[in-house]
């Protein structure tokens, strides 16, 4: 593991692809009753998943420090960086129940999806896309603003980047089981970034994924019309809590990555 988390230092990788070393390296020494050793790699796992800003992230963190004081190895206060994250908890968990409570009061899937496709695209400022369930590597439409059918190639160059996307996720895992790459930095995919309709509407893809699932697992897939001029990022713990969501009440099946 020590060599593991050396290989990765080495490389430069950061965030989730380092910070799940260092959580399986703090691990170990709450195994080992290696007060010193749980303190170093837990204040790096801290600092790497700071970056991410992820719920299900803080939610692990967490996890990891309630072990550490059940086997009595937090010798002093929690470390400022965990700190961050255990207290983005509360906040992200009130979000979390924001919109959970809006999905709740949908009546059937369908109902679900167009809500869903709505706090999504309110939150990139956006008023047209499409959302995409993913079934073990297939897509299908589950909601469109605004309605009505869909370009054919739309579907396609959704399929492609779906697997684009896939193919890319499995060659960033290979290359770190081989000690080598780097989870936030996968190939780029073989497929346009942007697709324009017959319409002249250019889309463009994010993908849906939750953290929370072991593996994480690909749930949807969410082509946004931008509006022209400055554009929001949105939120990468909305995207993940949709896909829990979309996960949870059975509308997809998803896909591992």
């Amino acid at each position: 593991m020590n060599r593991s988390v050396e290989r990765a230092e080495q490389v430069g990788r950061t965030g989730l692809g380092i910070g799940a070393l260092y959580e399986a390296r703090a691990r170990l020494a709450i195994a080992a009753g290696d007060r010193a050793g749980f303190e170093l790699f837990a204040e790096r796992c801290a600092s790497a998943y700071a970056l991410a800003r992820n719920p299900a992230l803080s939610l692990k963190f967490a996890a990891l420090m309630a072990e550490a004081q059940r086997h009595e190895l937090i010798a002093r206060a929690p470390l400022p960086e965990g700190d961050e994250l255990v207290a983005l908890v509360s906040q992200q968990d009130s979000e979390y129940a924001t919109v959970q409570s809006r999905i709740a009061e949908c009546v059937g899937s369908d109902d679900r999806a167009r809500c869903a496709l709505t706090i999504l695209l309110q939150s990139l400022d956006s008023f047209a896309g499409y959302l995409y369930g993913i079934d073990e590597g297939k897509v299908r439409v589950l909601a469109g603003l605004p309605e009505g059918a869909t370009d054919p190639g739309l579907d396609e160059w959704a399929a492609a980047t779906l697997a684009a996307e896939l193919d890319c996720a499995a060659g960033g895992a290979t290359a770190t089981a081989e000690g080598g790459g780097d989870l936030d930095t996968v190939a780029e995919p073989s497929v346009s970034k942007s697709f324009i309709d017959q319409d002249g509407r250019s889309f463009e893809p994010i993908l849906l994924v939750s953290a929370i699932a072991t593996p994480p697992r690909a749930a949807a897939l969410l082509l946004v019309q931008y509006p022209a001029g400055p554009r929001s990022l949105g939120s990468r713990t909305l995207l993940c809590e949709i896909a829990d969501l979309l996960l949870d009440n059975g509308d997809v099946r998803g896909s591992a990555l």
